[in-house]
């Protein structure tokens, strides 16, 4: 009999109780390319989605490894893999003769007193199964994401801040540990007072002192960097900005900052006029509408820094569309090196930030943590200016 689906919040799902595949019925549905997680790790995302969206019941068998085979370009150790920690976190069981049965539709976590190991909650990051490239804030969450994965050698799941502590309070004291991104005053004072090892990863932290338990970024430097790039060693001297808007945006605090001290550094007097607020949001239509009014102005510029790609693409869409060549006319300078932007016309100069080696360094903080049990300094990461097409010497003729 051919399998029956059915639409669960837009995805397909198999209906129930049928569960068989027509063989070489239906083709192979491709894992997206950088999504973010491991291929086991979106797998599983991806599974959990479909048991709790209620597409199964308590009981119904969930697709076979041959099934999920046949479902999506995935090897059998990946397959095995999120079967596994899908059994370990209590949304399945497996037994021979029987298959694998859906367990629970939201079961809590108590998988590392039964296999001694520690169990990793990430507080305030995303995984979901399916990427969106065009949000910014969801490539950073899931390099975070990514990183941490890759490196801690335990069990990871992600949890909403409101269910951190209930979590939490169903795990041996010993096999416990925490990674928050952007974590309030009020939940590291409680992950302190009742000693639960904990790193957070301040991904919004404009300054470069280092706090104990923490991975923060130095976006400072790599702005000065873009900048000095610009000024030195193209000759730009008439630099707009595109940025959000400080007071309702903290989180660019940091892009203005650096722009500004930038220029004071190289003796540029700042022009409020080349300082444009684009509309909320990080899309590429929020940075088309500010180059918009850029050229409403009519002020002359060389070159713009744009506090994120997803924006700097924006920007060079309408630049062309104006009948300005980037980088002959006017050079463009991004910041956060999303994917796709290698790949841009012109390839995007940008700030690369090391999103992926924050997770990285989250796990190597805590491990020395749980081995020491004692506070561990913070540590601060670089970064870095990515040098492609889209910035050019200044004319000489402007």
């Amino acid at each position: 009999m051919k399998s029956q689906k059915q639409l669960v919040n837009g995805r397909a799902a198999f209906s129930h109780p049928v569960r068989k595949r027509a063989t070489g019925a239906s083709v192979p549905i491709a894992v997206p390319k950088l999504a973010g997680v491991p291929k086991y790790a979106w797998l599983q995302n991806k599974l959990i989605e479909e048991i709790r969206s209620g597409s199964y019941r308590v009981g119904d068998r969930l697709c076979t490894e041959k099934e999920l085979l046949a479902r999506y370009r995935l090897s059998i150790s990946t397959v095995a893999r999120s079967l596994h920690e899908l059994e370990s976190q209590g949304y399945i069981r497996r037994k021979q003769g029987t298959g694998t049965i859906v367990n629970s539709l939201n079961p809590t976590v108590n998988e590392a007193a039964a296999y001694g190991m520690t169990t990793l909650l990430v507080c305030g990051a995303v995984a979901d199964a399916t990427p969106d490239f065009n949000n910014v804030n969801w490539f950073i969450e899931h390099e975070f994401f990514r990183g941490l994965v890759n490196t801690f050698e335990g069990r990871v799941r992600l949890v909403k801040p409101a269910e951190l502590f209930v979590q939490l309070d169903v795990l041996p004291p010993q096999f416990r540990a925490v990674v928050i991104c952007d974590s309030t005053a009020e939940l590291v004072r409680r992950l302190e007072r009742e000693q639960i090892p904990h790193c957070i990863i301040d991904r919004h932290a404009n300054s470069t002192d280092s706090h104990p338990n923490t991975i923060s970024l130095d976006r400072m430097r790599g702005i000065y960097d873009g900048m000095k790039y610009l000024i030195k060693n193209l000759g730009h001297r008439d630099i707009a900005l595109v940025t959000a808007d400080a007071s309702l945006n903290f989180e660019h605090e940091d892009r203005i900052a650096g722009y500004q001290i930038s220029l004071r550094a190289f003796d540029i007097p700042y022009r409020p006029e080349l300082e444009i607020f684009s509309p909320p949001g990080g899309s590429q239509e929020a940075g088309e509408a500010a180059i918009r009014e850029l050229l409403g102005r009519r002020i002359p510029f060389t070159a713009i820094f744009v506090d994120t790609d997803t924006k700097a693409l924006g920007a060079m869409k309408v630049l062309k569309e104006a009948g300005l060549a980037v980088p002959g006319d006017v050079s463009v300078l991004g910041f956060d090196d999303v994917p796709g932007v290698d790949r841009a016309d012109p390839p995007l100069t940008t700030i690369r930030m090391p999103h992926f080696e924050c997770g990285v360094e989250a796990i190597r903080l805590l491990d020395e943590r749980l081995r020491t049990g004692k506070n561990v300094p913070g540590r601060v990461l670089n970064t870095r200016l990515v040098v492609r097409q889209s910035c050019g010497m200044v004319r000489k003729d402007l």
